[in-house]
This record gives structure tokens, C-alpha cells and sequence, in this order.
């Protein structure tokens, strides 16, 4: 008899937690401080991504996390006005589930 497969759910860990702090930074009135960790905390998830993708042959999704990691770069910053980071955001709630949906086959635990 076949057991169904066990999601994995740490291969996920990185798109839950980008969109957790996306959403919270579509907010309205955080504070500049929270901004700044957000883009200390999801420049490098986008990158994780982005290389996860493109070790498993997703280029186009890998082109989209790698862009996501530079515009959220928090050493060479993108300045952007508070219309576009929305923009933006949504956009990385978008590549992050896309993630999801094509790396979903691949976390799936067998019996």
C-alpha cells in the first residue's frame, strides 16, 4: 500500500519568511529601522533562491530571485519611491510563491 509523500517543509523556509516580512512591510507606517532589516533579511533569502533554482536548472526563476537580490541589496541600496516599493513587493511575494510551486515537486518526501 503507498503512503503519501511528506512535504518537507523546511525547503520553504526561505519563501515563507520573504513573504511574512513583505507583508509586513507593505504596512503602512514602519519604521525606516524595520526597512533596513528587511532588506539585510531578504537580500540574501532572494539570493539562496536564486542559486537553489539555478542548481536545479530554473533559469528564469533564478534571473528573477538574483534581480529581487539586488534591488533589496543592502549595501549598494535602490532608492525607489514608496508607489514603486509596493510595486516591488508584490513582485517578490510573486517570485517567492513561484518558487514554491516549482521546487513543490522537488520537497516531497518519499514513503
Amino acid at each position: 500500500m503507498d503512503e503519501p509523500r511528506k512535504i518537507d517543509l523546511k525547503c520553504w523556509l526561505a519563501e515563507t519568511t520573504i513573504i511574512v516580512l513583505v507583508l509586513v512591510a507593505l504596512r503602512k507606517g514602519n519604521p525606516y529601522g524595520y526597512y533596513i532589516f528587511f532588506r539585510w533579511a531578504v537580500c540574501p533569502l532572494f539570493a539562496w533562491i536564486a542559486w537553489k533554482s539555478y542548481s536545479k536548472g530554473t533559469i528564469a526563476l533564478a534571473v528573477a530571485a538574483g534581480l529581487m537580490a539586488v534591488i533589496t541589496n543592502p549595501v549598494l541600496r535602490v532608492m525607489m519611491s514608496r508607489d514603486k516599493w509596493e510595486i516591488v513587493n508584490i513582485l517578490m511575494i510573486a517570485v517567492a510563491i513561484w518558487s514554491v510551486v516549482l521546487h513543490s515537486i522537488r520537497c516531497t518526501k518519499g514513503p
